[in-house]
């Protein structure tokens, strides 16, 4: 089917159509290149003034298929080539003026809609596409784009790996399940936490806990007062040693000398005994 720029060049090129083409020459034309079928060729003839044929003309082929508008360019071209001209022109002009609202609105969609969403509200991150060529702006949409799923992508912490050929919908609604099963298992333990039962056991815990310690340390408190204990009994057993030893260098040197006391004792009595005689 003919396409929007090709029925508005037409549409622009009608006057050219009404005020210098033969309606019934351009009819059969059209009919012998297959641009007009045969009933569509006898409606047109039954028109009466040349406007009226041509204008029915140019609205029936602006339905017709892909292939029309160039059969219809080629035809005027053999018998009035500054309107076959003309209509290329218009059909530039409106790609030419379509390409541009295009990037006039894709530049009000990268300003307004996108930028807000990425970096946020504010002017500063505007951009001017005025001196840029028309695909810029399709180039930074697409940049735009990339980066907002990047985001995304690493707030539900995900690699880009792992989300290939996956929607951020489906993406967004699979954390959204786990953070509500991280929050009911929360709850659970928070509703544990509260109920007396399991306070009470807490409590008993606790209570537990501290007569241990209070076991511990008391058993180390005794296990000290043991080892002083030790330490001084080692220290009197110690003295007691010395003493003995003493005792025992005492005795040896009594007993040398009654040793010595005992060798002596016949001698003193031969002196004795020597004095009484004189």
């Amino acid at each position: 089917m003919m396409d929007e720029f090709e029925r508005k060049s037409l549409y622009n090129c009608r006057h050219e159509f009404y005020d210098n083409v033969d309606g019934d020459k351009f009819v059969q034309k059209l009919h012998n290149h297959g641009v007009l079928s045969e009933s569509q060729r006898q409606k047109i003839y039954r028109c009466k003034s040349n406007r009226e044929k041509m204008a029915n003309v140019l609205q029936t082929v602006s339905f017709g298929n892909q292939d029309c508008y160039q059969n219809i360019v080629s035809i005027m071209k053999e018998e009035y080539p500054m309107i076959a001209n003309k209509m290329e022109l218009e059909l530039l002009k409106e790609r030419i003026s379509n390409s541009r609202d295009v990037n006039e609105s894709l530049i009000e969609i990268i300003n307004e809609q996108l930028l807000p969403i990425v970096y946020g509200k504010g002017k500063s991150n505007e951009e001017d596409f005025s001196s840029k060529r028309p695909h810029s702006s399709v180039s930074r949409l697409s940049e735009l784009i990339r980066q907002l799923q990047l985001r995304c992508l690493r707030i539900l912490n995900v690699k880009p790996s792992e989300a290939r050929n996956t929607a951020l919908p489906v993406l967004i609604n699979r954390k959204i399940k786990e953070q509500q099963e991280v929050v009911r298992q929360l709850k659970e333990e928070i509703n544990e936490i509260k109920s007396p039962k399991k306070k009470n056991q807490s409590l008993h815990e606790e209570l537990d806990e501290i007569n241990l310690a209070e076991k511990i340390y008391q058993l180390r408190k005794e296990l000290q007062d043991q080892h002083e204990r030790v330490r001084l009994l080692q220290l009197s057993v110690h003295s007691k040693e010395s003493t003995v030893l003493d005792l025992k260098t005492e005795n040896a040197i009594i007993q040398n000398e009654i040793q010595e006391l005992r060798k002596q004792r016949p001698l003193g009595k031969l002196q004795v005994n020597l004095l009484f005689d004189d």
